[in-house]
């Protein structure tokens, strides 16, 4: 099994490259999916949350305010420290288990982790190969603002707590510009599959 990551800062275009890995069959385990699945109402993450950050942080439904909690973590770095205390163990076991399932029926499968903080977390040595996705500062605030309706300074804030792209991209194995046409990023990943699993059959 050959195990990729995929990381970059928020807004580079992880997700446009797993939408692609997944286009070409394999098999993406995504890391802010997971963080979600934990931390609903019945997840494992939920009461430990609301214990340290109070249920202010909740909708009305119950289900935690993923923005109103962000913009918590965001500002005060010891809570943001407390709150990937967490959920990262809880995301890494589920990953595991996720991995281990996919092994089960195809020991030789190449699968992607979309992990944005792959390097903040310590991860990359859990990977063979690791894919940082880039676009410049303009582009990424313009995908976030649209996104996520975020202000310029709500923006760099999020920014300022992730490893900065520049350093991601020197400790990646490849590099992929998510600026360009979709058709020539899914060449240029098809290219990465070819020279990290040569007999790897692409369909």
């Amino acid at each position: 099994m050959i195990l990729i990551g995929i990381t970059g800062v928020i807004g580079s275009g992880k997700t446009t490259v797993a939408g692609i890995l997944k286009k070409l069959n394999i098999p993406v385990i995504d890391a802010d999916e997971i963080s979600r699945k934990v931390t609903k109402k019945d997840g494992p993450a939920y009461i430990e949350i609301i214990k340290h950050f109070g249920a202010e942080i909740l909708n009305q439904d119950g289900e935690i305010n993923r923005k109103k909690l962000a913009n918590i973590v965001f500002n005060d770095i010891n809570k943001k420290k407390l709150l990937e205390s967490i959920i990262h163990p809880l995301v890494q076991i589920e990953r595991e288990k996720m991995i281990k399932e996919i092994c089960a029926e195809n020991p030789n499968a190449i699968v992607a982790l979309d992990i944005p903080l792959l390097f903040e977390a310590g991860l990359e040595n859990t990977v063979d190969y690791i894919i940082c996705t880039y676009a410049d500062i303009d582009t990424i605030y313009e995908r976030v603002k649209e996104r996520d309706n975020v202000s310029k300074e709500e923006f760099l804030l999020r920014l300022s707590n992730q490893l900065p792209l520049e350093e991601k991209i020197k400790r990646s194995h490849f590099v992929i510009d998510t600026r360009k046409d979709l058709k020539e990023i899914e060449s240029e990943l098809k290219d990465i599959i070819k020279k990290i699993a040569p007999n790897f059959v692409i369909t």
